[in-house]
């Protein structure tokens, strides 16, 4: 007997000559399908800047649907999980038997032994009062299929956003930087500079003054920064949100040069006034970076070292070359001949030649005096 969907006690009055009618009515399931059970586990997620009172006041209700492979609905789950006849809708809140996250964020409840078959949960309201709906980012339907000893799951995310004000709460917000010291030139330091400006929330301000989810590194050279005639540099954020605001440098590091910290300012804490003017001022104080130009010129003597290492290797081979054609003069004309080839110089070689010319010369000329002295001789 399904006691929820059946009547099993009815009242009738019969008054004199009329006809009382009592209606009852009888609902039964197999026994051995009330034995197909499993359990059903819904979370459901809030994302957006609020608090876990906003939630609850804001009334989130759903319905659990059972229905069939056709879609047919065949009941609803109410808040005890007991499968009824009429819709049911649940509240996300603990009266409903959910329970909560620390942040409140996060909501989540068990239905335990519930029949086995296809169940969807809808979303019935989703209005949080100071709040907009993301229904496109949002889940308001899912299902799952609950099967004898199991567990199945479903899960809805709802998306918020503030809405706008009527009339916001605006000021100015201005940030000014001076850079300083050790010859350092804006071509420089310009690119290298960067910032952040962070709202008390943890959000960040991009170059046009918008309020970004995702973080925003600003430069000098791209972040709208103006120079002015002093060599200050100035950045105005128009119409931002009222509130405080933190500047902080990210990046002081510039090649060649070492931030002095104690004379320099990175960072900023203002408040921006409803229709008001804050100002967070930055200074950088550099000086030359001597370590770094020490460890180069200690590159250069070494180098320096090396080149004149390899001038006296030249010297030593020139000494070598000119011992070696010495050598040579001693050993004759051919070794001459064959070392200077060697050495790739071609002065020896024309030494050589002419010293052979000259023996030649001598040798013919003796020929020439002994032929002379035969013939003196035969006459004789």
């Amino acid at each position: 007997l399904v006691s929820e969907q059946s009547t099993t006690e009815a009242n009738a009055t019969v008054t004199k000559g009329a006809e009382a009618t009592a209606n009852l009515k009888d609902e039964y399931t197999k026994e051995s399908e009330a034995e197909e059970t499993g359990d059903l586990k819904i979370t459901k997620t809030f994302v957006g800047d609020f608090t876990k009172e906003e939630i609850e006041s804001g009334v989130i209700t759903i319905t659990v649907v059972k229905v069939d492979e056709n879609g047919k609905v065949l009941g609803y789950l109410n808040k005890d999980g007991k499968l009824v006849k009429n819709e049911t809708e649940l509240t996300i809140s603990t009266t409903d038997g959910f329970e909560e996250s620390k942040d409140g964020k996060t909501w989540t409840k068990t239905f335990k032994n519930v029949p086995v078959g296809k169940y969807l949960i809808r979303e019935k309201n989703s209005k949080l009062p100071g709040y907009e709906h993301d229904s496109e980012k949002s889940t308001t339907e899912d299902e799952a299929t609950v099967t004898k000893g199991e567990e199945a799951t479903m899960a809805q995310e709802d998306i918020y956003k503030k809405e706008p004000e009527e009339n916001p709460k605006t000021g100015k917000l201005i940030i000014t930087k001076s850079v300083d010291g050790g010859n350092i030139t804006e071509s420089e330091f310009e690119g290298a500079l960067k910032f952040e400006v962070k709202t008390a929330d943890g959000k960040w301000l991009d170059k046009d003054g918008k309020v970004s989810d995702t973080k925003v590194e600003l430069t000098l050279k791209d972040g709208g920064f103006v120079k002015g005639s002093d060599g200050k540099y100035t950045k105005t954020f128009e119409n931002v949100p009222a509130g405080k605001y933190t500047v902080t440098e990210t990046n002081s590091d510039v090649s060649g040069y070492k931030l002095v910290s104690n004379k320099s300012t990175t960072k900023a804490e203002v408040t921006v006034a409803d229709g008001g003017e804050a100002s967070a001022d930055l200074v950088d104080v550099y000086e030359k970076d001597t370590q770094s130009q020490n460890d180069n010129s200690g590159n250069d003597s070494n180098n320096s070292g090396n080149d004149s290492d390899d001038s006296d290797d030249d010297s030593s081979n020139s000494r070598n070359r000119n011992s070696s054609s010495g050598s040579s003069s001693g050993t004759g004309s051919t070794s001459g001949s064959g070392s200077a080839a060697k050495t790739g110089d071609t002065s020896p070689i024309m030494f050589y030649s002419i010293l052979m010319m000259v023996a030649l010369l001598i040798i013919i000329e003796e020929l020439i005096r002994r032929r002379r002295r035969a013939a003196g001789d035969q006459n004789r």
